[in-house]
């Protein structure tokens, strides 16, 4: 079988592969890019005394919004104007420079945070946001087959599942 000529992506090739429009839990849509939270943490957009809760992710927002009062109050405005940060870095469309926040439906907006911070990867309607599905997902097959680590059976299916995802791919 002949080989393909694997040609470079250009910049903006790759920047409208990032690009989805998704609908939210309210229905609205918006275009929406994946965040490279780690970079965006490390790039100075972000209070040094919420590096920590960036790298933790939805988790350490969770724990600063979950503590105490005094935390609360404490940091309550710099995790909302990091949380608005995010959101307006993900949504591409609508433009959302100058918005008040408040604005958006709660469920989208906790849903755009969530999309931000890599802890949501389906839209409103339960479709996959980037496309593929994990090939993780037959680990429940595996559990339900009730078969040996090495079955041969499950391993074929993972990789004609793994070339039919290659081939939309191409």
């Amino acid at each position: 079988m002949p080989s393909k000529t694997v040609q470079a992506a250009t910049l903006a090739e790759l920047q409208a592969s990032r690009e989805i429009v998704a609908a939210g839990p309210s229905g609205m849509a918006y275009k929406i890019r994946p965040l490279n939270l780690e970079r965006y943490a490390l790039s100075g957009h972000l209070p040094a005394e919420l590096r920590k809760l960036a790298l933790a992710g939805a988790s350490g927002v969770d724990a600063a919004l979950g503590g105490d009062e005094d935390a609360l109050v404490e940091h309550g405005e710099q995790v909302r104007d990091y949380m608005d940060d995010l959101v307006r870095q993900v949504v591409i469309e609508p433009d959302l420079e100058g918005v008040d926040l408040d604005e958006l439906h709660p469920a989208d907006y906790r849903w755009l945070v969530r999309v931000a911070m890599g802890e949501e990867d389906r839209d409103g309607e339960e479709r996959r946001l980037w496309g593929r599905e994990p090939l993780s997902v037959w680990g429940t097959f595996r559990d339900e087959h009730g078969c040996a680590e090495d079955c041969e059976s499950c391993d074929r299916l993972r990789r004609s599942v793994a070339e039919i995802q290659r081939g939309r791919a191409d």
